[in-house]
């Protein structure tokens, strides 16, 4: 049975540790310029879905364009709301992924991979936006 003075001791070594390994991954520059660009583009698409959604109300809306079929979902607007929380998900799940890989002897290729790879992400999401923003208000 564990005593109140282990669990103290366990969360201690816990904090020890989270503070040890988030020094390490906030220590390399390019972590915090990645980390910079990721939360600037989840930021703006936050607002741009925001400013869609103050346009168009709660009601129906096309969430869908396909070129050779023409629109094939729509919606209400609120659902797209899930793609800068996609976007933000990525983004949280490869920045935790970091500190798994912290003690990795290839941690610099690995940290670019994911940060890359995040913000690859929020690019192409932020692209998926324009023609619906388009195909809504032309």
């Amino acid at each position: 049975m564990l005593s109140l003075s282990q669990i103290y001791h366990y969360f201690d070594l816990l904090k020890d540790k989270v503070s040890y390994g988030w020094g390490e991954v906030f220590g390399h520059l390019f972590v915090k310029i990645y980390l910079a660009i990721l939360f600037l583009q989840n930021i703006s698409l936050w607002g741009f879905v925001w400013l869609f959604y103050s346009h168009v109300g709660s009601g129906l809306t096309i969430l869908h364009f396909n070129v050779d079929f023409g629109i094939d979902l729509v919606g209400e607007a609120n659902k797209l709301f899930n793609i800068p929380l996609l976007g933000l998900f990525i983004s949280l799940l490869n920045f935790f992924l970091l500190f798994v890989f912290l003690k990795h002897k290839n941690f610099r290729f690995i940290a670019y991979l994911l940060l890359t790879s995040a913000v690859l992400v929020n690019f192409f999401l932020s692209l998926a936006l324009g023609p619906i923003y388009w195909i809504n208000f032309r």
